[in-house]
């Protein structure tokens, strides 16, 4: 048998452990952290065009200027949202830490509503993921990402928070 002061005591541990987990997310989410935007580099100097004989290389996709720091905070205006297109993100995580592949990702609300994406690595070092969000999930709210890393720990969830005012 067991010993009654033995069970509740692993009960009370169990107890504390949860509330320190509520504590620490209540802490994320209220937390006013900003995450500095990035300006957008300069143009380049224009170049003329090759002549229509030869074949042009193909661009390299815009790359989103709305970072959130690993860890970090982005507050962003309802009006700046875009309208038909979805939102892009860079998600800034450590090279080790996004792999290779695409990473799955989890946008969830404070209201409990949940949207499953992926994010794609960007190119070069350093460089994080690209998250886009579809338009109409979207309003005015906290929402609180969740992307899945290839880290070999328990811990391996980074967390971002977006907040659209």
């Amino acid at each position: 048998m067991t010993d009654p002061k033995r069970s509740a005591g692993r009960w009370s541990w169990i107890a504390a452990s949860l509330g320190a987990i509520a504590v620490a997310v209540w802490l994320l989410m209220s937390a006013p952290r900003e995450s500095p935007m990035r300006p957008k580099a300069p143009a380049a100097p224009e170049v003329p065009a090759p002549p229509p004989a030869a074949e042009a290389a193909p661009s390299a996709p815009e790359l989103p200027s709305l970072r959130i720091a690993e860890g970090g905070r982005l507050s962003i205006a309802a009006e700046e949202l875009p309208e038909d297109a979805p939102l892009s993100l860079v998600l800034e995580i450590s090279d080790e830490a996004r792999g290779e592949g695409v990473r799955s990702v989890r946008v969830v609300s404070v209201d409990g509503r949940r949207l499953d994406a992926s994010a794609t690595p960007l190119a070069g070092e350093g460089s994080g993921v690209r998250l886009d969000v579809e338009p109409g999930f979207l309003s005015p709210g906290r929402y609180l990402i969740e992307i899945d890393t290839v880290d070999p720990h328990p811990l391996r969830i980074r967390r971002f928070v977006l907040e659209v005012k």
